[in-house]
């Protein structure tokens, strides 16, 4: 397996079907969640809530009693917002997954739910102070081409008749939905301002992935020994999505493997081949083929500039004044339905 980074878990994936791969990295980002194409699941669902509603998470979740939430630079934010949006989130997710709230183990994920909702508010909020003081302005022009694009992207799917019916499928009136529109045009911009340079150094390297170390420093000999990186790769990676091409993984920048393979790898002169590099996949030998200055090219320039983007939003984060006064408590879990016949006296 290649070492890049992953992408965030969904929400409603870490609901319905549990987690992804251990090895993904989640990278922070504040965009608004707008699934435009649901999963065939979530397509197939009906309107009809599962046996263990909605009714049943919100029940069990132990609601805060202050006004303020949170605090950001000293802005608030009201716990009424930031409940009516987990209450939204919720709703829109059992419908589409039908999760069935009276298993303990979707009971046992609502802390997960709730923080990440919380997390997502303050930095949108901690995003417009940035705005503002950038002199950074959304305009409706600007909303309004956000608000078209995302129209044609979900109707083109064809999974929804027409746009209301869109709307219905994810618990969104228009007006959350234009205010949805309004953060992300907001995030746009500033993912333009401070997700770094159209071109930027970047390198073309191969690698050897080995399960142990002892296979590696067998390979690792052989290299010194004058083979052939190509040929050792197809015989001896573990990497099936690249070791029929000889390990290539093509061009990237910094930052979009993981911390031990990217330091490695940047350390490479062309031509050169690393020391044996443990990561968390196992065992890799490193050959940089090309490196210089070159344009991004999609998928990649997307997930740099978030990359970029989400170190920029971060770093403000830790400078700001931010103030959680809720912390989710473990959430009791329902109790189970009878499995049997119940006792009635004299029988």
């Amino acid at each position: 397996m290649s070492p890049r980074k992953g992408i965030a878990l969904l929400l409603a994936t870490l609901l319905a079907v549990g987690t992804l791969s251990a090895c993904q990295k989640a990278t922070a980002n504040p965009a608004p969640t707008v699934q435009a194409t649901p999963t065939a699941q979530a397509r197939a669902a009906t309107a009809t809530a599962p046996a263990g509603g909605v009714d049943i998470a919100l029940a069990a979740i132990q609601w805060p009693q202050t006004d303020v939430i949170a605090r950001v630079n000293g802005v608030d934010i009201k716990t009424a917002a930031w409940k009516a949006e987990v209450t939204r989130q919720l709703e829109m997710v059992t419908a589409q997954y039908q999760v069935d709230w009276n298993d303990k183990a979707n009971i046992d994920r609502l802390p997960q739910v709730l923080d990440p909702v919380l997390d997502e508010m303050i930095s949108t909020e901690l995003l417009r102070q940035l705005a503002d003081k950038e002199g950074i302005k959304v305009t409706d022009a600007e909303v309004q081409k956000t608000t078209e694009d995302t129209k044609q992207q979900v109707l083109a799917g064809g999974q929804f008749k027409d746009f209301d019916a869109f709307l219905q499928a994810y618990n969104l009136t228009p007006d959350a939905f234009d205010a949805l529109m309004r953060e992300q045009t907001l995030y746009d911009l500033m993912l333009a301002a401070h997700g770094g340079p159209d071109t930027v150094e970047q390198i073309h390297a191969r690698h050897i992935l080995l399960s142990d170390e002892a296979t590696a420093k067998e390979v690792k000999a052989k290299l010194d020994a004058g083979a052939d990186f190509a040929e050792l790769a197809k015989t001896y990676s573990i990497d099936t999505s690249n070791k029929d091409n000889g390990g290539d993984l093509g061009w990237f920048p910094r930052g979009q493997m993981v911390p031990e393979f990217d330091n490695a790898a940047f350390a490479l002169q062309a031509g050169q081949t690393s020391d044996i590099v443990k990561t968390d996949y196992g065992y890799h030998i490193i050959r940089v083929d090309e490196r210089g200055e070159r344009p991004l090219q999609e998928p990649m320039a997307s997930q740099y500039h978030q990359q970029q983007f989400a170190d920029w939003l971060n770093a403000e984060r830790a400078k700001a004044q931010i103030e959680r006064f809720y912390t989710p408590p473990p959430t009791p879990t329902p109790p189970a339905e009878p499995t049997g016949p119940t006792a009635t006296p004299g029988s």
